[in-house]
């Protein structure tokens, strides 16, 4: 589960807040699309999911942003690549292999999971959704 509360950020170059208290419960199993035009706030929200703001990206940041019951304030940013990962507007610009298996096997083999498993993860993504 996520849990956003009262949650504002500015950036330390721009004048204006990026969020504005922004209110926010995603329940486990829920699929969310974040939409809007460039420039709303999209991406940045969505860091704020895995702690790189304000852990890596600095500016005024106020309110919480708990995953799974933990603020994203108390961990370190590695700690939620596991249970937050997003998609930005060009996916194709993030993809890092030629395919989709080699696509899905990338996440797992950065956090050191046995072949083994990444190949069990990978199957069962193809029983489920086909080839």
């Amino acid at each position: 589960m996520i849990e956003i509360k009262n949650l504002h950020f500015k950036y330390h170059s721009q004048t204006e807040e990026v969020l504005k208290g922004i209110d926010l419960i995603i329940n486990k199993g829920e699929f969310v699309s974040i939409i809007g035009p460039s420039g709303c706030g999209k991406s940045t929200l969505c860091l704020t999911l895995n702690g790189i703001i304000p852990k890596t990206i600095s500016g005024d940041f106020s309110g919480d942003v708990f995953v799974d019951g933990i603020n994203t304030k108390d961990q370190e940013v590695s700690e939620f690549s596991r249970r937050v990962g997003m998609i930005l507007q060009n996916p194709e610009s993030q993809l890092f292999a030629m395919t989709v298996e080699e696509e899905l096997a990338f996440g797992p083999e950065n956090l050191a999971v046995p072949r083994e498993e990444i190949e069990n993860i990978v199957g069962s993504v193809h029983c489920e959704y086909g080839r």
